[in-house]
């Protein structure tokens, strides 16, 4: 006769797994766990959460603040959930003991699942390295308070460089800013801030702002990378800074050079006036369809383009006598112009390659295009749809339950190892090279042959004449040795 029922029985059997201090065992510690879930709404951010949350509640933490938390908790956990399951309100150590301060863990993505289904278009790493990726970056995401993706990897002679790019990050105390540099949190190429590490189970490393004359050095010359941020560069013309430095203009001019976005009406330039100000979502975009996006008429540049001075604006000095602001201003502007912020990628300037022997070669164009194209739509029926009839209805509570698998991949064939990819509505941005660009070849025409010249036939050979021989000198008489007598 069975006199426990099954459920009691494995609350039993998980109460005595036990920490090493023995202050917590494993049925309390899933009763938090269901308990955050609740408190999230069922947020399917919550599985990729799931071991930063576990990690929190092990430390004797809250994971959720009381800000953070939704404000109709009370309506989604019924009063059977409540007394079963305690909440994170209460601080360990009994229930007049003050809360615990609680650090927020950013959200970071599933790079498993995302170059899982990122492989059918060439772009992927392997389950092991992905989810070194990823429990890589969530540590890092912990200690910073902006958010953090991963950027790429470059390769090296020695070791291989891992990217990772974060925000809302401010610069070091006693770091000292030229004039001419532009800074954290403001527009320019130094708006974001990079780490580095050659082994995803160490620390992450910041690399230093870049400045002006470094991009524009590292537009001169070809380097490898070893894989040694503390490495000295020795090129012609000379470089002023280190391998960290020249890796971080590099990854800027990879960035600001060939990371699109797909669309062509979807966002907005906040001030027409100012090109290299941060696009702005538009209120009522055009819905894009995937025929739309296998084109690069729908495709823009996100960041600004670098300019020749090296930065993504201009620096307007003061006038001289007798010259208006206004002519000065665009005098500066016309020496250096904007690229078109708002255009298509197919506008691009093209690659020239090889040779030609006509004026009208114009080159290729800098991208390719590959595409898993499906038109069917599949409709998951767990999700639940709400209700537009109701007076208490909030679109952004409606979740989609549509789903399509076509993915388009965008190659960058200037920057090769530059992934622009489009998938479910998600875009995203990877790099996987040696970190350096394919330049133009554009040889002269007065250096190719436009008549091939006549070449001449070959000597007739001459008939055999005899090998040449010195002559025989004679020995005078009394040089001769006489003869014996008999």
């Amino acid at each position: 006769m069975v006199t426990e029922l099954p459920n009691t029985k494995l609350s039993q059997i998980l109460s005595n797994i036990k920490s090493r201090d023995e202050t917590t065992n494993l049925m309390e510690h899933l009763n938090k766990m269901y308990s955050t879930k609740k408190l999230m709404n069922d947020d399917v951010k919550y599985n990729d959460l799931f071991e930063d949350i576990s990690i929190r509640i092990k430390k004797k933490g809250e994971y959720m603040t009381d800000e953070d938390k939704p404000k109709d908790i009370n309506y989604i956990i019924d009063e059977n959930e409540k007394k079963m399951f305690n909440p994170l309100t209460k601080a360990e150590g009994g229930e007049n003991a003050e809360p615990q301060p609680v650090t927020s863990i950013n959200f970071v993505p599933d790079y498993v699942e995302i170059f899982n289904k990122l492989s059918y278009g060439g772009l992927s790493f392997s389950p092991k390295e992905a989810l070194l990726i990823t429990n890589s970056l969530r540590n890092l995401a912990s200690t910073l308070p902006g958010n953090v993706t991963f950027f790429g990897k470059i390769f090296g002679s020695e070791k291989d460089y891992y990217i990772a790019e974060a925000t809302e990050i401010d610069p070091p105390a006693d770091f000292n800013y030229d004039a001419d540099m532009e800074k954290r949190k403001e527009d320019g190429i130094n708006r974001n801030v990079f780490y580095v590490t050659n082994n995803l189970t160490e620390k992450w490393v910041e690399l230093p702002d870049v400045k002006p004359s470094q991009i524009k050095l590292s537009r001169k010359i070809k380097y490898i990378f070893t894989g040694n941020l503390n490495r000295k560069i020795y090129t012609n013309p000379t470089f002023n800074g280190e391998e960290r430095h020249l890796l971080r203009c590099q990854i800027a001019r990879i960035y600001h050079g060939a990371k699109l976005v797909p669309s062509i009406n979807h966002y907005t330039i906040e001030d027409p006036e100012s090109p290299f100000k941060q696009l702005v979502p538009a209120e009522k975009p055009k819905r894009l369809t995937n025929e739309n996006l296998t084109s690069l008429d729908y495709w823009i540049h996100y960041p600004p383009g670098i300019l020749n001075n090296g930065r993504i604006s201009h620096i307007i000095d003061d006038p001289p006598e007798g010259v208006e602001p206004e002519d000065h201003k665009k005098k500066i502007i016309d020496a250096d112009p904007f690229d078109k912020r708002m255009g298509a990628a197919s506008n691009d300037k093209k690659i020239l390659t090889g040779f030609s022997y006509s004026k009208k070669y114009s080159g290729i164009t800098p991208w390719r295009i590959e595409k898993c194209y499906e038109d069917n739509i599949y409709i998951n029926p767990y999700v639940k749809m709400l209700d537009e009839t109701q007076p208490d209805f909030d679109p952004a509570e409606q979740k989609e339950n549509k789903m399509n698998y076509s993915l388009v991949v965008i190659k960058s064939l200037r920057w090769q190892g530059a992934y622009n990819a489009y998938l479910n509505g998600e875009s995203y941005f990877f790099y996987v090279g040696n970190g350096m660009k394919i330049e133009d070849n554009k040889p002269s025409l007065d250096y190719c042959y436009k008549n091939f010249p006549i070449i001449p036939d070959d000597n007739i050979d001459k008939d055999c004449q005899p090998e040449p021989h010195e002559p025989v000198q004679e020995v005078p008489q009394e040089n001769k040795p006489k003869e014996e007598k008999k």
